[in-house]
C-alpha cells in the first residue's frame, strides 16, 4: 500500500474505533449528589447499563412535567433512554410529549420504545406475565358474567319445577322463596368462580339455545386450553421473582461489578447453571481489574459450556487487557466461529489486530463489525459511549435468559397464574380443564337422561313457565295454567285469542319494567336476556378487562427492576371510560318488538269452527219452514233477531259478546 492509503486506513480506523455513541450525554443533568455518585461507581464498575439511574431520572422528568417546566423535563428524559437499553418508559413519555405538541418527530421515539420492549428479555416476560393473567381474569369474569346472566333469563323455568316439587312436600319456607335460599346459601358459601361456574353450566344447559350454548362452550375452551397450558406460565416466574437465578444472573446486563453483586452471583447453586454462574462472575471480575480471577472462571466457564460465544469474548477481552493480543486474538476468533453474527466479537478482533498495527486486517473486520450492527449493540448498552472502553464485553442475550428461565422456572413446584388466581378461584387452575370437561358431560347426560315429568317449556302465549304436570294442549298450543283459566269454558276462537292476547300484552309490559334491575349487575347482560348473545359476550368481556385493570391497576406482575411510580391518571381513566360505555350500551338495548300476532291458535282449529258454525246453519235453514219473506232490509233482520231472543236474553247480551265488545273497546291493539 502507499503511504497516502495507508494514512487515509489510520484516520478511517481511528473514527471507527474510537467514536462514542450519539445518544450519550453528559451526567452534569443528575442533580442529586448521591444519584451521581452511584452513577458513577456503577460506570467505574464497568456497568453497560444504569437502570436504576434511568427510573430515578424518569421519576424527576415527571415531577418537572407536573410543575410545567417541559424544557427541563425533556432533557432528564432524553438522559433517562440514553443510560439504559431496555427501559422504555422516558421514550414512550417523549412520544407523548411531542405528539401533544404537534411535532412529527414522535414516531422514531414511540419506534425505540416498542423495539425496547419487544427485545428486552424483564420487558417481555413481565408483558406476557400480565397479559396472560389479564386475558384470564377476563374470561373468566365475562363467563361467569354470561351464565348469571343466562340463569336471570332461565329463572323461571328453573324455579317452576322446583317451586312445585318443594310445594307439595314442604310448607314452610314459603315455595316461592325455595330457589332464592338456594342461591344466597351458594354464594355465602364462598365456593369460588370455578365450582359456580361449573354449578352453572349443568343447571343451565338444557334451557339455553344452541347459540348460547356455542358461545358459553368457546368461552369454557379458551380457559380449558389456558389451564391446560398453566405450566408453561412457570418460565415467566423467574423474570418477576428478584431473588430467581435468572435474576441474580442477569445482574451482569444490568449493574456494575461491587461486592453485593458478585456475592449474590456466587451464591447461585445447581449443576445447571454453573457455566452461566462461572460466566458471570468472570465478566464481574474482569470488569473491576481482576484478571487472574476472571481468566480462571471464563476458562471454566467455556469447558463447561463450549458452544457459549460470549465466554469466548468475554475470556479474549481479559487477555486483550493483558496485553496477550494473540490469545486474545484466539478467543474472539472462537466466539466468531460459533455465531459469525456476532458484532462484538468482530469489532474486538479489529481493536485487537489495530493494537498488533495490522491495520487493513483491522479495516475488515471493524467494517465487518459495521454491516453486522455495532452501531445497534451501543444502543442497546448505552452506558458504554459514557466509558468507552477499548473493546466491547458480552454478557446474556434475551435468549440465553430465557433459556434460564425455562430451566429454572421447570423446576418450580407452585404454578404462577394458579397462584395469582387461587383467591378467586379456588381451584387448582391447572386442573380448570377437567373440572369443565365433567361438569359439560353431567349437563349433557342430565339433559338427556332428565325424566319428561322434570321438562319445562315456555307457555306459548305468554312466555312463562309450564310443565307436563300443569300445561294445557287441548286447544292445540302449549298453554300455562294462567293463561288457560284466561280462556276457560270458551267456545269461540275469536274471544279465546282476544283474551290470550290481552294477557299476553300485560305480561310483556310487566316483564320489560322489571328487566332493567334484574339485567343491569354487569355489562352485557341486557344483550343476552334479549338473545343477542355475539353482543353480550363481547360487552362481558370488555366490564370484565375494564374491572380487572381496575382492581390490579394495570399490571399484577410487576418488574423486580422497577421504582415506584406515580400512577398515571389515564390508567383509571380509560378502564373507567370503557366500563361506563359497557354500561351505556348494556341500559340502551330495547326489546326486540314482537309481532302483532292477532291468531293464536292454529289454523285448522279456526276452520273446524267455521265448518262446524257453517253445517249448524244448513241444518237449521232445512228445518224451518218456508214463510212469506216480508219486508227485506237492515229493520228486519234486526227486528227477526230480537224477536227471536227469550224475554231474559233481550235484556243483556252473552257472555262471549261482552267479552269481545270489552277487549275491543279497550283494546288499543283494534
Amino acid at each position: 500500500m502507499s503511504h497516502r492509503e495507508i494514512a487515509l486506513a489510520i484516520a478511517v480506523l481511528g473514527a471507527l474505533a474510537f467514536c462514542t455513541d450519539a445518544g450519550a450525554q453528559s451526567l452534569d443533568l443528575i442533580t442529586n449528589a448521591n444519584l451521581k455518585a452511584y452513577t458513577e461507581s456503577e460506570l467505574a464498575g464497568g456497568a453497560p447499563s444504569i437502570p436504576v439511574t434511568s427510573r430515578a431520572l424518569y421519576r424527576e422528568a415527571l415531577q418537572l412535567l407536573r410543575e410545567g417546566k417541559k424544557e427541563e423535563a425533556v432533557q432528564k428524559l432524553e438522559l433517562s433512554a440514553n443510560i439504559t437499553g431496555d427501559y422504555a418508559a422516558p421514550l414512550f413519555t417523549l412520544a407523548r410529549i411531542k405528539i401533544l405538541s404537534a411535532s412529527p418527530d414522535f414516531l422514531p421515539y414511540f419506534i425505540d420504545g416498542c423495539t425496547r420492549t419487544a427485545l428486552s428479555y424483564p420487558s417481555q416476560a413481565v408483558f406476557a406475565a400480565n397479559a396472560a393473567a389479564f386475558l384470564i381474569f377476563a374470561v373468566v369474569g365475562a363467563l361467569l358474567a354470561t351464565l348469571v346472566a343466562l340463569l336471570v333469563k332461565y329463572w323461571q323455568l328453573i324455579d317452576h319445577k322446583i317451586v312445585e316439587a318443594f310445594a307439595n312436600r314442604f310448607t314452610f319456607p314459603p315455595a316461592r322463596w325455595i330457589i332464592g335460599i338456594i342461591c344466597v346459601a351458594l354464594v355465602f358459601m364462598r365456593l369460588g368462580f370455578a365450582l359456580y361456574i361449573a354449578i352453572l353450566l349443568v343447571a343451565l344447559w338444557s334451557f339455553m339455545s344452541r347459540r348460547e350454548k356455542g358461545a358459553v362452550l368457546a368461552l369454557v375452551i379458551l380457559l380449558s386450553a389456558a389451564s391446560f397450558a398453566a405450566r408453561s406460565s412457570n418460565t415467566l416466574a423467574p423474570a418477576i421473582d428478584p431473588r430467581s437465578v435468572t435474576n441474580r444472573l442477569a445482574l451482569v446486563n444490568r449493574r456494575g461489578a461491587d461486592e453485593g453483586s458478585i456475592a449474590r452471583i456466587r451464591a447461585i447453586e445447581g449443576k445447571g447453571y454453573q457455566a452461566d454462574r462461572n460466566f458471570a462472575l468472570g465478566t464481574m471480575m474482569y470488569r473491576i481489574g481482576r484478571y487472574p480471577d476472571a481468566q480462571g472462571y471464563l476458562l471454566e466457564s467455556v469447558s463447561l459450556a463450549n458452544r457459549f460465544a460470549p465466554a469466548f469474548v468475554n475470556l479474549g477481552n481479559v487477555y486483550f487487557m493483558q496485553g496477550d493480543y494473540d490469545k486474545a486474538l484466539s478467543g474472539y476468533q472462537s466466539a466468531v466461529e460459533l455465531d459469525s453474527a456476532s458484532a462484538v466479537a468482530n469489532y474486538n478482533i479489529g481493536q485487537a489486530y489495530i493494537k498488533k498495527m495490522l491495520f487493513a486486517q483491522s479495516g475488515e473486520w471493524l467494517e465487518r463489525a459495521n454491516m453486522l450492527g455495532i452501531d445497534a449493540f451501543r444502543s442497546a448498552h448505552p452506558a458504554i459511549g459514557l466509558r468507552n472502553p477499548p473493546v466491547y464485553e458480552s454478557g446474556f442475550d434475551p435468549g440465553e435468559l430465557r433459556s434460564i428461565a425455562y430451566i429454572e422456572g421447570g423446576a418450580r413446584r407452585g404454578i404462577l397464574i394458579s397462584e395469582m388466581l387461587q383467591p378467586y378461584v379456588l381451584f387448582p387452575f391447572q386442573w380448570l380443564w377437567l373440572l369443565f370437561a365433567a361438569s359439560l358431560c353431567a349437563a349433557m347426560i342430565l339433559a338427556r337422561k332428565l325424566p319428561e315429568a322434570w321438562h319445562v317449556e315456555r307457555c306459548e302465549n305468554c312466555g312463562g313457565a309450564t310443565c307436563s304436570a300443569c300445561e294445557d294442549a287441548q286447544t292445540g298450543i302449549r298453554l300455562c295454567r294462567d293463561c288457560a283459566d284466561v280462556i276457560k269454558d270458551l267456545g269461540s276462537v275469536k274471544v279465546m285469542e282476544a283474551l290470550l292476547r290481552t294477557r299476553r300484552l300485560r305480561v310483556a309490559s310487566v316483564r320489560q319494567r322489571s328487566h332493567r334491575r334484574r339485567t343491569l349487575f354487569f355489562p352485557g347482560a341486557s344483550h343476552l336476556y334479549y338473545g343477542r348473545t355475539a353482543a353480550g359476550v363481547a360487552l362481558s368481556l370488555v366490564g370484565a378487562g375494564a374491572v380487572a385493570i381496575l382492581v390490579w391497576r394495570g399490571a399484577y406482575f410487576k418488574d423486580p427492576g422497577a421504582m415506584n411510580l406515580a400512577q398515571p391518571l389515564w390508567k383509571m381513566l380509560f378502564p373507567l371510560g370503557a366500563l361506563c360505555a359497557a354500561y351505556i350500551a348494556s341500559f340502551r338495548v330495547k326489546a326486540p318488538q314482537e309481532p302483532r300476532n292477532y291468531r293464536v291458535f292454529p289454523p285448522e282449529m279456526r276452520l273446524q269452527e267455521r265448518g262446524i258454525a257453517k253445517e249448524q246453519e244448513q241444518g237449521k235453514a232445512a228445518a224451518e219452514p218456508w214463510v212469506d219473506p216480508g219486508p227485506s232490509g237492515p229493520t228486519a233482520v234486526r227486528a227477526k233477531s230480537v224477536a227471536d231472543k227469550t224475554p231474559e236474553q233481550k235484556g243483556q247480551p252473552g257472555r262471549e259478546e261482552a267479552l269481545v265488545g270489552g277487549i275491543e273497546k279497550g283494546s288499543k291493539w283494534h
